[in-house]
């Protein structure tokens, strides 16, 4: 399949039919979707979901570790307007803690500025979720704390500028 990009250790390409069970592996770990606005799937909400993402407006992509093309997670720029993109990414739970997450942000940020010429990305984070917030306070500017009508939850709000991001 073909590498849409790279990061030092990863490649993040589209999503095939044939990451259903690695899909499956990271939707139905509660310990991973706890901090997303997703509940734990069964295979058959897993398959219908990965089938959504593969069909979608939005850009997602399959995360794998460049060296065994192991699948790891997933990522995206979820389309907010012409000019503005939400980064995202979800990754199975043997790979937190690795540096991953923060390359995939990095490289989402990048490409969302370089590639699709967003004048500002966005990004959401559970609260709890103290290793995403970590991640993204380095990436990107810290709005604050607000409710999304869309989820029903509490977000943490970040953004980036395409002008910040190029000074």
């Amino acid at each position: 399949m073909t590498v849409v990009f790279e990061t030092e250790r990863l490649n993040l390409r589209h999503l095939q039919e044939n990451d259903g069970d690695d899909f499956y592996k990271l939707m139905s770990n509660q310990n991973v979707v706890i901090y997303t606005p997703s509940a734990v799937l069964n295979r058959k909400e897993s398959d219908l979901k990965l089938a959504s993402l593969m069909n979608t407006n939005h850009h997602f992509w399959a995360v794998e570790l460049k060296t065994t093309k192991e699948f790891i997670g997933i990522a995206g720029l979820k389309i907010q307007s012409t000019a503005i993109a939400e980064i995202a990414y979800s990754i199975r739970e043997q790979f937190w803690s690795k540096g991953y997450g923060g390359e995939i942000a990095k490289g989402l940020i990048k490409y969302g500025f370089t590639h699709f010429n967003y004048s500002k990305l966005l990004a959401f984070a559970d609260p709890k979720n103290k290793n995403s917030l970590k991640i993204l306070s380095k990436q990107m500017n810290y709005l604050g704390c607000f409710y999304s009508e869309e989820y029903k939850c509490d977000d943490e709000t970040f953004e980036l500028t395409k002008k910040q991001w190029t000074q």
